[in-house]
């Protein structure tokens, strides 16, 4: 890793787990361990730091040693305020988001994203369910300054923000990240182990 620029991993887990009845992602039962302890195992290998965007449970983050940081915006406003809380909590050079549902990451997972971010200094990852815009690779401070001002004039929604980067894809296809989003969800990975 030192021949690369300082790398950041920044697990967005602020979601309020609405079509799971409310219920905190991040700490459900996974293999034997939780989502986050998951994520993070399969983080570490691969960056320098790991920060978890959270606006609850951030006394359990602290427990099992990690870095926990909340949105800047008090209303919540979804995944673009969580990168932006993560960017800004960071000094990294590049940062590689990802949703805490997503236990299936590739070991390659960052260097094949970031052999690809150079030109555009922002690249995101597609699987077999198509364009996975909360797993991408930034230029921490050439994206930062678009990102507030999308946030700022309201813009919600990570694709079309994305969009206007001319972001660069990374197609991973046939394999599939995971998102975890519904009962059937976990109930179909429950019946691949």
């Amino acid at each position: 890793m030192s021949a690369l620029p300082r790398i950041a991993a920044v697990i967005l887990a602020g979601g309020r787990g609405r079509r799971l009845g409310g219920v905190d992602k991040a700490w459900l039962p996974w293999r034997g361990s939780t989502l986050i302890e998951t994520m993070v195992e399969r983080l570490l290998s691969q960056v320098d730091e790991v920060l978890v965007v959270a606006n609850q449970s951030r006394e359990r983050y602290a427990a099992i040693g990690l870095r926990c940081v909340a949105d800047r915006r008090a209303d919540h406003p979804g995944p673009m305020a969580g990168l932006e809380a993560g960017l800004h909590a960071t000094a990294a050079h590049w940062v590689l988001s990802v949703p805490v549902d997503a236990p299936h990451l590739p070991a390659d997972l960052l260097s094949r994203l970031l052999a690809s971010a150079e030109s555009t200094g922002c690249v995101r990852a597609c699987d077999v369910d198509g364009v996975q815009p909360l797993i991408a690779v930034y230029r921490r401070e050439q994206v930062l300054p678009s990102l507030v001002l999308a946030l700022d004039a309201g813009e919600r929604a990570m694709h079309r923000w994305q969009a206007g980067m001319n972001i660069v894809e990374v197609d991973f296809s046939p394999h599939r990240f995971g998102n975890l989003n519904t009962p059937d969800d976990l109930r179909a990975e429950e019946g691949m182990q």
